[in-house]
């Protein structure tokens, strides 16, 4: 995914696809004192929420507490040949995004908060991708084990993602609940991914790119070699 993704900036606050960039749901969950404070001195509502969202990210972002990864949307040649069509430079638009806790003393997973794909976009395999790149920021930490999401069981759960899409891409539930499910992918089984994982990450990125027709359905999840 070079040149097509990278580390999520506070400047991709307002970039963020859907309406992600007003949505303040997960810094709410994480730090709700914080927010509340920032909301207090911008006004709180409306276009505010955005300042809000964006001055939040700058600050965990700077302390090191959170991290994210953004998709760049390919876009079409101006005619001037200032665009590759790859998706590159600081404005070009986010195709999708996950965003992650990273792991304080006593836990050893990154926790994803939230994990988006713009609608034009989806059917490619990028939602993978994006959580192959959590994987791999799992792999360089040497104290952490894991990757952990909540799921959403019953569809149209607000700012969480299907049970299904996390199962198909290898996690297992490790906390039951009725709406709500943890759901787990442990290091050692990310350290059999390599291969596959770039294989993968290049196959989305052609067919987003329009080189290969996306799939009608869903692949199956990765084979994963246990060790």
């Amino acid at each position: 995914m070079a040149r097509r993704s990278g580390t999520l900036v506070a400047d991709d606050v307002a970039r963020l696809p859907g309406a992600c960039a007003t949505c303040l749901h997960w810094e709410r969950v994480v730090d709700a004192d914080a927010i509340e404070a920032v909301e207090r001195s911008n006004g709180g509502v409306g276009e505010a929420a955005e300042q809000v969202k964006r001055r939040w990210w700058l600050e965990s972002l700077s302390a090191g507490t959170v991290a994210g990864v953004v998709a760049r949307a390919p876009r079409a040649g101006n005619g001037n040949g200032s665009d590759n069509g790859s998706g590159d430079g600081p404005g070009a638009a986010v195709a999708g995004y996950v965003t992650y806790r990273l792991p304080s003393d006593g836990v050893d997973a990154l926790t994803v908060l939230a994990l988006h794909v713009d609608t034009g976009c989806r059917g490619a395999g990028l939602g993978r991708a994006l959580v192959h790149q959590v994987a791999r920021e799992t792999l360089r930490r040497p104290r952490v084990r894991a990757v952990e999401a909540l799921a959403a069981r019953v569809s149209g759960t607000p700012c969480l993602v299907p049970l299904e899409f996390w199962l198909a891409c290898g996690f297992v539930v490790v906390h039951e609940h009725p709406l709500t499910p943890r759901v787990r992918l442990d290091a050692r089984v990310l350290a059999g991914w390599r291969t596959e994982v770039e294989e993968a990450v290049e196959l989305a990125w052609d067919r987003l790119r329009g080189a290969v027709r996306p799939e009608p359905a869903p692949k199956p999840a990765l084979t994963l070699r246990r060790r």
